[in-house]
């Protein structure tokens, strides 16, 4: 059961210790290719990140090699001479962040929106972390396609499906799921989707958890209607506890 409402701001978590483990290289394959996807298209777009982070991560700093997530990631998958080739694309812009013969430069979601959409196209970048926020925006400094905010961005979304607008929304939330707060607002996110915008698209990222705490969220989506479409990797495993996948 989810307990109740946290009102204060928790600011501990820094995806800098996870960044380009499994999860990542699941979640930001998907969006490249929604990215290559509709950038086909002449309809301009509006790519709208809830929790960005820093967009750019050292694969060698010390929070990365501290949990060495990466190791099992993104590094393993560029380490197999056979890789799927749906992935590919994705792939390769990562190798464009970095030199030939080292792979030190993790792009994260800002990064890869920086990367594929175009000069007509729109970003809005959600931080609250102060750390961050300043690493946010050092590195997309100069970038006119670019909003910064540092509100919350569960409200920036919320106001950004109420609007019209002649570009087409695409909304990444990713938050860290570290208090109850943010399942409750992912819940009540899946309940508004039959108010977003026509032909938006909403990529609700949550983990599989042995509880099941997921499946709410999952219900509210489903009920919610829409075209909904599931990723999911690894395969979740029964008999174990905590997190599956």
């Amino acid at each position: 059961m989810l307990g109740a409402r946290e009102t204060a701001p928790v600011l501990s978590y820094l995806h800098a210790f996870h960044a380009g483990n499994r999860a990542d290289v699941v979640k930001h394959a998907a969006l490249d290719a929604v990215f290559r996807a509709l950038r086909l298209q002449p309809r301009p777009l509006h790519y709208l990140d809830t929790h960005s982070g820093r967009g750019l991560y050292d694969l060698s700093s010390a929070e990365a090699r501290k949990t060495s997530e990466a190791d099992d990631g993104i590094l393993a998958i560029l380490a197999k001479k056979r890789r799927p080739a749906a992935i590919t694309p994705y792939l390769d812009l990562v190798k464009k962040f970095n030199p030939p013969s080292r792979i030190r430069v993790y792009p994260g979601s800002p990064a890869i929106a920086a990367a594929r959409l175009r000069p007509l196209d729109r970003i809005t970048l959600c931080e609250k972390h102060p750390r961050e926020q300043a690493a946010l925006k050092e590195n997309f400094a100069g970038d006119e396609r670019i909003d910064i905010k540092t509100e919350d961005g569960w409200s920036v979304l919320r106001t950004g499906l109420k609007a019209r607008s002649d570009r087409r929304l695409i909304a990444l939330v990713d938050p860290s799921y570290e208090t109850p707060a943010d399942y409750q607002d992912a819940i009540a996110l899946a309940h508004e989707i039959r108010r977003a915008p026509r032909q938006s698209i909403l990529i609700i990222w949550f983990p599989i958890l042995s509880d099941g705490r997921q499946q709410s969220l999952w219900d509210a989506a489903f009920a919610a209607g829409g075209h909904l479409v599931s990723v999911n990797w690894p395969a979740p495993e029964t008999g174990r506890v905590g997190l599956l996948g």
